[in-house]
Protein backbone atom coordinates (compact mmCIF):
# COMPACT_ATOMS: atom_id res chain seq x y z
CA UNK A 1 0.00 0.00 0.00
CA UNK A 2 1.43 3.60 -0.91
CA UNK A 3 0.94 6.31 1.96
CA UNK A 4 0.79 9.78 0.62
CA UNK A 5 1.05 12.35 3.22
CA UNK A 6 0.41 15.96 2.54
CA UNK A 7 2.78 18.34 5.07
CA UNK A 8 1.51 21.46 6.73
CA UNK A 9 0.31 23.19 9.56
CA UNK A 10 -2.79 22.01 11.29
CA UNK A 11 -3.59 25.36 12.60
CA UNK A 12 -6.61 27.42 10.33
CA UNK A 13 -4.73 30.66 10.44
CA UNK A 14 -1.99 28.64 8.48
CA UNK A 15 -4.84 26.76 5.49
CA UNK A 16 -4.17 28.92 2.88
CA UNK A 17 -0.27 29.48 3.33
CA UNK A 18 2.76 28.65 0.71
CA UNK A 19 3.88 26.40 3.40
CA UNK A 20 0.34 24.18 3.36
CA UNK A 21 0.97 23.10 -0.02
CA UNK A 22 1.08 19.84 0.63
CA UNK A 23 -2.64 19.96 2.80
CA UNK A 24 -3.86 21.92 -0.20
CA UNK A 25 -3.11 19.31 -2.83
CA UNK A 26 -4.20 16.74 -0.92
CA UNK A 27 -7.55 18.50 -0.19
CA UNK A 28 -7.99 18.39 -4.00
CA UNK A 29 -7.16 14.84 -4.16
CA UNK A 30 -9.44 13.65 -1.95
CA UNK A 31 -12.46 15.59 -3.56
CA UNK A 32 -10.88 14.52 -7.28
CA UNK A 33 -11.07 10.45 -6.36
CA UNK A 34 -13.71 10.11 -2.91
CA UNK A 35 -16.22 13.10 -3.91
CA UNK A 36 -18.54 11.96 -1.51
CA UNK A 37 -16.39 11.70 1.48
CA UNK A 38 -14.69 13.56 4.52
CA UNK A 39 -11.13 13.47 6.12
CA UNK A 40 -11.49 11.12 9.28
CA UNK A 41 -10.02 11.36 12.02
CA UNK A 42 -7.33 8.64 13.56
CA UNK A 43 -6.28 9.40 17.17
CA UNK A 44 -4.05 6.23 17.06
CA UNK A 45 -1.75 8.09 14.33
CA UNK A 46 -2.71 11.36 14.84
CA UNK A 47 -3.53 12.31 11.32
CA UNK A 48 -6.64 12.99 9.20
CA UNK A 49 -7.04 9.65 7.19
CA UNK A 50 -8.46 8.61 3.65
CA UNK A 51 -8.25 4.86 2.74
CA UNK A 52 -8.80 2.50 -0.44
CA UNK A 53 -7.13 -0.64 -0.72
CA UNK A 54 -4.17 0.25 -1.78
CA UNK A 55 -3.72 3.55 -1.18
CA UNK A 56 -3.77 5.61 2.09
CA UNK A 57 -4.35 9.45 2.20
CA UNK A 58 -2.89 11.44 5.46
CA UNK A 59 -2.54 14.95 6.76
CA UNK A 60 -0.52 14.71 10.30
CA UNK A 61 -2.19 17.36 12.82
CA UNK A 62 0.46 18.39 14.05
CA UNK A 63 3.23 21.73 13.27
CA UNK A 64 4.68 21.23 10.10
CA UNK A 65 8.48 21.34 12.02
CA UNK A 66 7.13 18.18 14.24
CA UNK A 67 5.87 16.00 11.49
CA UNK A 68 8.39 13.37 11.64
CA UNK A 69 7.09 11.35 15.07
CA UNK A 70 3.45 11.45 13.51
CA UNK A 71 4.53 9.80 10.55
CA UNK A 72 6.70 7.55 11.84
CA UNK A 73 3.76 6.47 13.94
CA UNK A 74 1.46 6.40 11.01
CA UNK A 75 3.91 4.28 9.05
CA UNK A 76 4.18 1.99 12.00
CA UNK A 77 0.24 1.50 12.88
CA UNK A 78 -0.20 0.38 9.21
CA UNK A 79 3.15 -1.61 9.00
CA UNK A 80 4.08 0.22 6.40
CA UNK A 81 7.66 0.72 5.26
CA UNK A 82 9.21 3.93 3.89
CA UNK A 83 9.94 2.37 0.62
CA UNK A 84 6.13 3.05 -0.10
CA UNK A 85 6.08 6.55 1.41
CA UNK A 86 4.94 9.52 -0.81
CA UNK A 87 5.55 12.72 0.94
CA UNK A 88 3.33 15.63 -0.88
CA UNK A 89 5.11 19.65 0.31
CA UNK A 90 6.29 22.81 -1.04
CA UNK A 91 9.53 23.29 -1.88
CA UNK A 92 11.51 26.88 -2.43
CA UNK A 93 14.11 25.59 -4.71
CA UNK A 94 11.07 25.24 -7.29
CA UNK A 95 9.99 28.25 -9.39
CA UNK A 96 6.17 28.30 -8.33
CA UNK A 97 4.07 26.23 -10.91
CA UNK A 98 7.25 23.42 -11.06
CA UNK A 99 6.42 19.86 -9.56
CA UNK A 100 9.72 17.17 -9.18
CA UNK A 101 9.04 14.07 -8.29
CA UNK A 102 12.26 12.51 -6.68
CA UNK A 103 13.39 9.86 -4.04
CA UNK A 104 16.19 9.31 -1.31
CA UNK A 105 17.20 13.27 -1.58
CA UNK A 106 17.84 15.69 1.20
CA UNK A 107 15.48 17.83 2.67
CA UNK A 108 17.74 21.20 1.72
CA UNK A 109 16.29 23.08 4.56
CA UNK A 110 12.89 22.04 4.76
CA UNK A 111 12.29 21.52 8.31
CA UNK A 112 9.04 19.14 8.07
CA UNK A 113 10.98 17.01 5.88
CA UNK A 114 13.97 16.90 8.10
CA UNK A 115 11.84 15.78 11.32
CA UNK A 116 10.41 12.99 8.82
CA UNK A 117 13.65 12.11 7.84
CA UNK A 118 15.28 12.56 11.35
CA UNK A 119 12.17 10.19 13.12
CA UNK A 120 12.58 7.44 10.05
CA UNK A 121 16.22 7.41 10.67
CA UNK A 122 16.55 7.71 6.37
CA UNK A 123 15.96 9.72 2.94
CA UNK A 124 14.79 6.74 1.59
CA UNK A 125 10.95 7.57 0.78
CA UNK A 126 9.40 9.39 -2.38
CA UNK A 127 8.92 13.05 -2.32
CA UNK A 128 6.87 15.26 -4.74
CA UNK A 129 7.67 18.61 -4.14
CA UNK A 130 5.60 21.91 -5.10
CA UNK A 131 7.61 24.70 -6.47
CA UNK A 132 6.44 28.09 -4.60
CA UNK A 133 9.83 30.19 -5.52
CA UNK A 134 11.56 33.06 -3.15
CA UNK A 135 11.47 35.46 -1.81
CA UNK A 136 13.85 38.85 -2.31
CA UNK A 137 14.89 37.91 0.87
CA UNK A 138 16.13 34.10 0.34
CA UNK A 139 19.35 34.64 2.35
CA UNK A 140 17.95 35.79 5.39
CA UNK A 141 16.06 33.47 7.91
CA UNK A 142 13.62 35.00 9.08
CA UNK A 143 12.26 36.63 6.17
CA UNK A 144 12.34 33.47 4.43
CA UNK A 145 10.38 31.83 7.29
CA UNK A 146 7.77 35.12 6.95
CA UNK A 147 7.51 34.44 3.27
CA UNK A 148 6.39 30.49 3.69
CA UNK A 149 4.24 31.16 6.22
CA UNK A 150 2.84 34.08 4.49
CA UNK A 151 -0.59 33.38 1.87
CA UNK A 152 -0.05 33.21 -1.66
CA UNK A 153 0.20 36.82 -3.51
CA UNK A 154 -2.91 37.86 -5.68
CA UNK A 155 -0.52 37.35 -8.61
CA UNK A 156 -0.27 33.11 -7.47
CA UNK A 157 -3.66 33.15 -6.90
CA UNK A 158 -4.08 33.68 -10.55
CA UNK A 159 -2.74 30.26 -11.26
CA UNK A 160 -3.06 28.54 -7.79
CA UNK A 161 -6.50 26.34 -8.93
CA UNK A 162 -4.77 25.02 -12.03
CA UNK A 163 -1.69 24.05 -10.00
CA UNK A 164 -3.42 22.08 -7.13
CA UNK A 165 -5.38 20.39 -9.43
CA UNK A 166 -2.42 19.13 -12.10
CA UNK A 167 -0.61 18.40 -9.09
CA UNK A 168 -3.46 16.13 -7.70
CA UNK A 169 -4.11 14.50 -11.05
CA UNK A 170 -0.21 13.75 -11.38
CA UNK A 171 -0.67 12.21 -8.19
CA UNK A 172 -3.66 10.55 -9.28
CA UNK A 173 -1.04 8.65 -11.80
CA UNK A 174 1.34 7.85 -9.24
CA UNK A 175 -1.76 5.82 -7.52
CA UNK A 176 -2.25 4.06 -10.49
CA UNK A 177 1.25 3.53 -11.80
CA UNK A 178 4.97 3.15 -10.66
CA UNK A 179 6.61 6.24 -9.02
CA UNK A 180 9.54 5.48 -10.90
CA UNK A 181 7.92 6.00 -14.54
CA UNK A 182 7.06 9.54 -13.84
CA UNK A 183 9.92 10.48 -11.44
CA UNK A 184 11.19 14.29 -12.81
CA UNK A 185 10.48 17.69 -12.90
CA UNK A 186 6.76 18.98 -14.48
CA UNK A 187 6.18 22.34 -15.17
CA UNK A 188 2.38 23.28 -14.73
CA UNK A 189 2.61 26.73 -16.00
CA UNK A 190 4.57 26.21 -18.89
CA UNK A 191 7.92 27.70 -17.50
CA UNK A 192 11.10 26.33 -17.72
CA UNK A 193 13.15 29.21 -15.81
CA UNK A 194 14.86 27.00 -13.18
CA UNK A 195 14.82 28.96 -9.40
CA UNK A 196 18.43 29.18 -7.57
CA UNK A 197 19.32 27.46 -4.72
CA UNK A 198 18.92 28.35 -1.26
CA UNK A 199 22.16 28.58 0.73
CA UNK A 200 22.61 25.73 3.16
CA UNK A 201 22.27 27.32 6.11
CA UNK A 202 18.58 28.86 5.55
CA UNK A 203 15.72 26.26 6.87
CA UNK A 204 12.14 26.84 6.36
Amino acid sequence: MLVVVGLGNSEKKYQNTRHNFGFLVLDQLLLQIFPQQNWKNNPRTGCLEAQRKNFLLAKPQAFMNSSGPVVKSLLNFYKIDSNNLLIVHDDLDLQFGQIKISKNQGPAGHRGVESVVEALGTKNFWRVRIGIGRSLFADNSDQVVKFVLADFSQEEKKNLSEIIKKTAELLIRLLEEEPEKIEGKYNILGRTKKSGNLPTSIRY
